[in-house]
């Protein structure tokens, strides 16, 4: 039977990709939101589509980090409180200037869009039998507080726009919200939000970019709009982000196009290629990529499938525990220590990851939270025999290694 669970072990891991606490899925209503907006206003956004995704069935943000508290009044409308730090990120704004400006940007900012005609739950038709679309517009958000001593920010979001960005009518978009949030401008934001997990090239043209990003009346030269958006989201995503892109010019074709020029062709569209920079992904974005026996290696994993009963979805979050405590202790003979104890317990896998982040942190100093070391203690003085841990190697040189297959994202 554990032979068996680790056989099919790809299919349980792929779901917990589908349930990972870092990939947020925006609706393309709020992916391309036709809005010219300040970087912190679009940080407030992914904040609410972050509150309003943990409603969706199959999705948890539930990793330790601080969750927006949401609820829902009897109209439908949604009162959403996050905490200042993931709006300002870091940026040392003590009197809230920028949150102030984000949430008054925000309040005066429509969004329109279509969506399905329904009628006592069926779709609507006309009298040729094809769909019927409603149109709607409404302000983004409605009455904002800021309170400064606890630091939160509480938006009051109305029913249809809460029901926007759940809707997933018009597709999705995944993609990492801790790399989304490091951003310092608002067109590489965009830029990742479009190119993120790709694995085919794109091709908008220019007016469409115009459009979704709410240009429409800046830069009215193309090669100024290339240069202060695509050139400009080039270089930060190129720096920080495991997703950038090259990207092509495409030159109009006819006369009409060329709007008379008789020299060099006018800019029609712009065509993207996805580059995956896998040294900048995150751990745990790595632990996604690899299976639990590539990292831990096939006799730990046994020990954990067939003596303590987890299966490969339940040893794939914890990967970096396990592998760091790799690095400063004999694992398997601390498993065989405590197996008793973790088996007469309610939870036997808890127990046991638990007794190892105890131990990690009582005698070595290392805290590990959210499936990431946030605080590393002074190297063990003889390291045990184990495994080469996940942290001590290079991203790129664990993926390179012949034995590993890279599991692809889900679309």
């Amino acid at each position: 039977m554990a032979e068996e669970e680790l056989n099919n072990g790809k299919q349980a891991d792929i779901q917990t990709v589908a349930t990972t606490t870092r990939n947020v899925v925006e609706s393309y209503i709020f992916a391309t939101g036709h809005q010219d907006v300040s970087i912190y206003s679009e940080r407030l956004m992914m904040q609410l589509v972050k509150a309003a995704q943990c409603q969706v069935a199959g999705l948890n943000f539930k990793d330790g980090s601080s969750i927006a508290q949401v609820s829902i009044g009897k109209l439908g409308d949604a009162m959403v409180e996050i905490e200042a730090r993931e709006l300002l990120n870091g940026d040392k704004n003590t009197n809230y200037t920028q949150a102030k400006k984000s949430v008054l940007e925000l309040m005066n900012k429509t969004i329109a869009h279509e969506r399905p005609a329904m009628k006592n739950g069926k779709p609507v038709l006309n009298e040729r039998g094809e769909q019927v679309y409603e149109f709607e517009a409404h302000n983004l958000v409605n009455d904002v507080w800021i309170n400064k001593k606890p630091g939160s920010i509480i938006v009051n979001v109305n029913k249809t726009t809460w029901e926007a960005i759940l809707d997933f009518s018009k597709g999705f978009r995944r993609y990492d919200l801790q790399v989304a949030m490091k951003f310092s401008r608002t067109c590489s934001l965009r830029m990742y939000k479009i190119i993120s997990n790709q694995q085919y090239p794109i091709q908008f043209s220019v007016q469409e970019l115009r459009e979704q990003w709410g240009l429409t009346d800046k830069y009215a030269k193309t090669k100024d709009f290339i240069k202060n958006t695509i050139v400009s989201a080039k270089e930060e995503l190129d720096r920080v982000s495991p997703w950038t892109f090259d990207y092509e010019p495409i030159y109009a074709e006819s006369a009409e196009q060329n709007r008379g020029r008789t020299g060099r062709k006018s800019i029609t569209s712009i065509k993207f290629y996805p580059k995956h920079q896998v040294k900048y992904e995150s751990t745990s974005a790595v632990t996604n990529m690899l299976s639990p026996v590539d990292v831990l290696g096939k006799p730990l994993v046994d020990r954990l499938v067939k003596n303590l009963g987890f299966s490969m979805s339940e040893i794939k979050p914890h990967v970096v525990a396990f592998s760091t405590a790799q690095k400063y202790f004999d694992l398997e003979d601390f498993l065989v220590e405590i197996g008793p104890s973790a088996l007469r317990a309610p939870n036997p896998r808890g127990y046991v990851v638990n007794a190892i982040k105890k131990r990690l942190k009582e005698r070595y100093g290392v805290v590990i939270k959210k499936h990431e070391i946030v605080s590393e203690g002074a190297a063990p003085k003889a390291a045990p025999k184990a495994k080469k841990d996940l942290d001590a190697m290079s991203v790129s040189e664990i993926l390179s290694r012949g034995n590993i297959s890279q599991e692809p994202d889900e679309q």
